[in-house]
């Protein structure tokens, strides 16, 4: 076991994590974040929104900084790779090395 998380059946406040604990061996080594991702993975399947419950301590706040911050650069990455992926699509002017 490498640590685990409790989460509330009935949360009045929405919450989806209520402790999340990642024994000290295993600490920095991205189970923290897996477990976050779980939790709401477990939200999505049932249909529900939420967020961890209040107070975080020092290290809850990190962890949920670093999964939002990884979340987040994800989806802009995924973005932009769209976005440049239709803007080749559709720009007529091929450039190539060869042609110099």
């Amino acid at each position: 076991m490498v640590g685990y998380f409790s989460k509330e059946k009935h949360s009045e406040e929405s919450y989806n994590l209520a402790c999340i604990l990642t024994l000290p061996p295993y600490q920095r080594k991205g189970y923290g974040k897996f477990l976050i991702t779980f939790s709401y993975e477990l939200s999505k399947k049932e249909g529900k929104v939420g967020t961890t419950e209040r107070p975080l301590s020092d290290l809850e706040l990190l962890s949920y900084r670093g999964y939002w911050t990884r979340v987040l650069l994800d989806i802009l990455k995924s973005t932009r790779a769209t976005y440049l992926n239709r803007w080749r699509s559709t720009t007529p002017l091929s450039c190539s090395m060869s042609s110099f």
